[in-house]
């Protein structure tokens, strides 16, 4: 019990840090206080989001973890990451896209209500609870065009990885791996970018790519080489490891690196090393 409320009122910090406080602070409170009537109560929500006139329904769950059921996306909502806001502009009209950590699919949707109808997606996570809950959303959403994969990406695809597992439920790394016992996390299937756009034949073009894969950044861009040569989409990082290996290798590829501040996209400099960036291709 004082773990969650500890990690609780820790997740409240960092967002009365975002931009949403900074922007909209009454609002901001007073989808905290909902968020928190909701938890106790343990009562489910369907709510709509509204981002620069794209439209979707999402969930709020109110499960006990931390890390889990939507509390971060319920409170911040289009303030939740600012590529939702900031980045959309750099969106062709018409996409397909791999969203590689989708979790509960608040990126997702937002990618399927901003594509046209064509547009498809392919959603993967190795978490059961948040592949299932992603489910929901898209029927709810009367989205048809998303395959939902469970597993993990990396570098090589392989039938059996063990993902290290500790604390957050939600969070699990083939990176940080210092043991193998199942109390300390679980085995999943790995895939290619490569091998899910050629080999599996799931989208016939790839227009953006996001990746939220816990330290495996770097692994994940070496098993998409050719889908980036050929297709040359967007991409959409964190850097959380490899920061040099992963800069060097988009600007081998001939992409331009850029990152958000004071909500702006603007060229990222060799001395600023920002949580997430953005690669786009030259040509």
């Amino acid at each position: 019990m004082f773990k969650n409320s500890k990690r609780l009122f820790s997740n409240l910090l960092t967002m009365y840090k975002r931009q949403s406080f900074k922007n909209k602070p009454v609002r901001t409170i007073y989808y905290i206080s909902i968020m928190l009537i909701l938890l106790l109560f343990k009562i489910k929500k369907i709510y709509k989001i509204n981002i620069r006139g794209k439209n979707f329904l999402y969930t709020y769950k109110p499960y006990l973890n931390m890390g889990m059921g939507g509390r971060s996306q319920f409170v911040l909502r289009e303030y939740y990451d600012p590529f939702l806001t900031y980045g959309m502009d750099i969106l062709p009209k018409n996409f397909n896209f791999i969203d590689v950590g989708c979790s509960r699919g608040f990126f997702t949707l937002f990618l399927l209500a901003s594509s046209n109808p064509e547009g498809k997606g392919i959603c993967i996570d190795p978490f059961k609870y948040a592949l299932s809950d992603l489910s929901e959303v898209i029927m709810l959403n009367k989205f048809s065009n998303a395959y939902i994969l469970r597993g993990i990406v990396s570098d090589k695809n392989h039938e059996k990885v063990f993902l290290r597992n500790v604390g957050t439920p939600s969070e699990a790394s083939i990176i940080k791996k210092e043991t193998h016992d199942n109390k300390n996390g679980f085995y999943c299937k790995s895939y290619t970018i490569d091998q899910m756009v050629y080999s599996m034949n799931l989208i016939d073009s790839v227009e953006f790519i996001k990746l939220d894969v816990e330290s495996a950044e770097f692994e994940v861009l070496l098993g998409s080489e050719e889908t980036l040569k050929n297709f040359r989409p967007i991409i959409y990082l964190e850097i959380t490891r490899k920061e040099k290996e992963i800069r060097e290798f988009l600007i081998d590829n001939n992409y331009s690196l850029h990152h958000f501040s004071h909500n702006k996209l603007i060229p990222l400099k060799k001395n600023v090393s920002p949580d997430s960036i953005v690669a786009k291709p030259l040509n």
